[in-house]
């Protein structure tokens, strides 16, 4: 069995991790617009892009990793303000 990868612990620990982090906010963002009339959060979608590792052989290697968030917010035009803050 591999090891995962350090990339892969930090986004998906359940500590620390963007992942969890990027649920838990998004969970709250959502029970807050319910108290808004007409707005609604879609559920959302995160994808994982290109992986790179700039300077592989010094002790210490950068390691970059892409994360795109998708999330879609509706509402009503009456609510521009509000969309807008979420956003």
């Amino acid at each position: 069995m591999t090891q995962p990868s350090n990339i892969r612990q930090l986004l998906t620990d359940a500590k620390l991790g963007l992942l969890p982090y990027l649920d838990n906010r998004l969970n709250d963002i959502a029970n807050s617009s319910q108290q808004l009339e007409n707005l609604h959060l879609e559920p959302y979608d995160i994808e994982l892009g290109e992986c790179n590792t700039i300077a592989a052989n010094e002790p210490r290697p950068l390691i970059t990793q892409s994360v795109s968030l998708k999330c879609f917010i509706t509402g009503s035009s009456k609510d521009k303000l509000e969309l807008l803050l979420l956003v």
